[in-house]
């Protein structure tokens, strides 16, 4: 086993350590960057860590914000004037040795470490948590600021580990050109908001590497065939999105159509195909039945235990009713409004909202990039979506023939349609009790390989000659974006 594992090791090509590398050192200065609480949710992400640390149970949902945290999370929530930064351009956290005293006092008291309520993580599957409680216990200190900054870490190892997977997606899709896994890979690992939330106490980080291994799972296969070495990456990368968060169900369409057409390609051999499948169903099924089976004994609950509960807020949206209501609403979150649908969304949300949200919003979304690198980020991604279109239709065009990237590329394009789906239906429920948005950017890099696999393409289709190029130039704005990030941050907090 060992000796398998050193050779698969062996074989990953410097290129995907590389940026591996690139997207650790990115995630711990982001880590570095951002004041406690202040990325999204991690306030509830940190209380369902210590929930689980401290009582080995899972949050409850409370029907207000009262006494929903620890003792010592709330105070030092207060210390740290989390509430008054919060979504406030100009109010800034405590910085100096005087103001941080109140810090200092919080964690001399001792105050009782058992939260109750998550917020708005209490519905989430408890596998990062539980990986966060292992963290949270083995810290050298016993401070929770100190415990959130090895918490962050970790989220900062998982990055490194889907920037490592995405390199070898695009690879798996490209073999033969090595220039252009640089450029998808470093693209991605230096995308801002990847990096903000990778330096960030979120189970998001866990998602990312749960899709990740899920897209080069379901590539290996297409190209290869099911082997139980790939089988056993797509079982466990699915298992670990299952349980990890709900979002990951938006790529399970996208997986079954690639494990359809790989039985049907082996149709002639379907026994020895399935015979191959079992270890990889093994991995799945194992750890979801034993999840199931530890709400219903250990935790005696339900597998949806959490539901919504009302909070004091602003009165409900009217419902929207009907299931052509729900699909034309999801339809224009993402794509033109046809002639004849009611307009259920201003504007033209795919370049108002969503080129805005993947470029970068950060903090409590408060603070993001001038208008002007939106404009250029929505040019640049239609430039790159043409020149790929161009590029595969050319290949196509010269092989006279069905092209071999036909079946991968179906399966990528209903990843992405599964996932906007999947955000669609989250964003549908927010509307209803109007709770919080699920228009942000990082609901979208569970597809980060995808857009590393955009950026491949476009090199490649430019050729040994200007496809370099192109990649230097994306590689380079990406670095240059976030950089920037990281200075617009650095401005917020500390001015």
């Amino acid at each position: 086993m060992r000796r398998r594992l050193g050779g698969a090791l062996a074989r990953v090509p410097w290129i995907a350590w590389a940026c591996a590398a690139v997207a650790l050192l990115n995630g711990v200065v982001w880590s570095l960057l951002q004041p406690p609480f202040q990325p999204p949710d991690e306030v509830a992400h940190v209380a369902y860590v210590q929930r689980i640390a401290e009582t080995g149970r899972l949050p409850e949902r409370l029907p207000n914000d009262f006494e929903m945290f620890s003792p010592e999370q709330t105070q030092l929530m207060l210390a740290l004037r989390v509430v008054q930064v919060r979504g406030v351009l100009g109010n800034v956290p405590p910085l100096s040795a005087g103001q941080t005293a109140g810090v200092r006092k919080v964690e001399a008291a001792k105050l009782s470490r058992t939260p109750v309520d998550a917020g708005t993580a209490s519905g989430n599957p408890p596998l990062y948590y539980l990986l966060g409680a292992a963290v949270y216990r083995i810290s050298p200190s016993t401070t929770l600021l100190n415990r959130i900054f090895l918490l962050r870490l970790m989220s900062a190892l998982m990055s490194a580990l889907t920037a490592l997977l995405v390199v070898l997606f695009v690879r798996e899709l490209m073999p033969s050109a090595p220039w252009a896994w640089a450029a998808g890979g470093l693209a991605a690992a230096f995308q801002p908001t990847f990096g903000a939330i990778s330096g960030a106490v979120n189970a998001d980080s866990l998602l990312f590497v749960a899709c990740a291994g899920a897209l080069l799972a379901t590539a290996r296969i297409l190209r290869r065939g099911l082997g139980r070495g790939d089988g056993v990456l797509l079982g466990t990368s699915c298992a670990v999105g299952v349980l990890t968060k709900p979002l990951f169900y938006g790529l399970v369409p996208g997986v079954a159509l690639g494990l359809a057409i790989v039985l049907w390609r082996s149709r002639r051999e379907l026994v020895a195909t399935l015979r191959r499948a079992v270890p990889g169903a093994a991995c799945f099924v194992a750890p979801v039945a034993l999840w199931l089976l530890a709400l219903h004994t250990f935790w005696q609950r339900p597998a949806d235990h959490v539901k919504d509960v009302p909070v004091p807020g602003p009165a409900p949206a009217p419902p929207l009713h009907g299931l052509g209501t729900k699909l034309t609403f999801m339809w224009e979150l993402f794509l033109p409004r046809l002639p004849g649908m009611t307009d259920h969304q201003p504007g033209y949300p795919l370049r108002d909202v969503w080129v805005r949200e993947w470029t970068g919003h950060f903090g409590q979304l408060d603070y993001g990039f001038p208008q002007w690198v939106y404009d250029w980020s929505g040019r640049a991604l239609l430039a790159l979506g043409a020149i790929a279109l161009v590029g595969l239709v050319a290949r196509a065009w010269r092989a006279r023939r069905a092209p071999s990237w036909g079946a991968p590329l179906l399966v990528c394009l209903v990843f992405a349609a599964g996932v906007a789906f999947a955000i669609g239906w989250s964003q549908w429920s927010a509307v209803q009790v109007s709770g919080p948005p699920f228009e942000q950017g990082r609901y979208l890099l569970p597809l980060l390989g995808l857009y590393a696999a955009l950026v491949a393409v476009c090199v490649r289709a430019l050729g040994r000659r200007w496809g370099p190029l192109l990649g230097a130039v994306i590689v380079v704005a990406s670095i240059g974006l976030s950089v920037y990030a990281q200075m617009l941050t650095i401005v917020r907090y500390a001015t």
